[in-house]
C-alpha cells in the first residue's frame, strides 16, 4: 500500500483514537491459524473491527496479540489483533493506512448498497408482477 509513512503505534491510542467509517465489506483475515471470511464492520486509519463469517474448517481461534492480515476489495493491512469476542476482532495496524483508502473503501461500500438496493427493488417488482398486482 502507499502512503502509509507513519507507524500506527504512534498515532494516538484508546478508545476512539480515530474517527471509524462503518461499513459491511466481505474481508478476509489471515492468521497463524489460518484464513477466515469475515465481514468488515468499521475501518479507521489505525485499525478495523471484523466479524467472522465462516472459519473455512478452522478449529482455532485467533487470539489477542497475534498477527494478522486483513484483506478487502484490492487492500491489505498487517497488524494485530487487539481484543477479540466470540466471533469479533479488534485489529491495530501496524501502519497507519493512506486516507484514499477509506476513501475508496467507502465509495465501494456505496456502490455495493445501491447494486443490493437495485437487486431488492427488482425481486420485489418481479414479486408483485408473478402475482398480478403490477402489468
Amino acid at each position: 500500500m502507499t502512503g502509509q509513512t507513519q507507524n500506527a503505534a504512534e498515532a494516538p491510542t484508546g478508545r476512539r483514537g480515530r474517527s471509524r467509517l462503518r461499513t459491511c465489506l466481505p474481508a478476509q483475515i489471515t492468521t497463524l491459524h489460518g484464513m477466515f471470511k469475515a465481514e468488515l464492520e468499521d475501518i479507521s486509519l489505525t485499525g478495523a473491527r471484523v466479524r467472522i463469517t465462516d472459519r473455512r474448517g478452522n478449529d482455532g481461534t485467533p487470539r489477542k496479540g497475534g498477527a494478522i492480515i486483513l484483506e478487502w476489495f484490492d487492500f491489505e493491512a498487517f497488524g494485530e489483533i487487539s481484543w477479540g469476542s466470540g466471533a469479533w476482532l479488534g485489529i491495530r495496524f501496524d501502519e497507519i493506512i493512506a486516507p484514499s483508502v477509506l476513501i475508496q473503501t467507502r465509495d465501494f461500500g456505496d456502490e455495493q448498497r445501491a447494486s443490493r438496493q437495485a437487486l431488492d427493488a427488482m425481486a420485489c417488482y418481479m414479486r408483485d408482477w408473478s402475482q398480478g398486482r403490477v402489468r
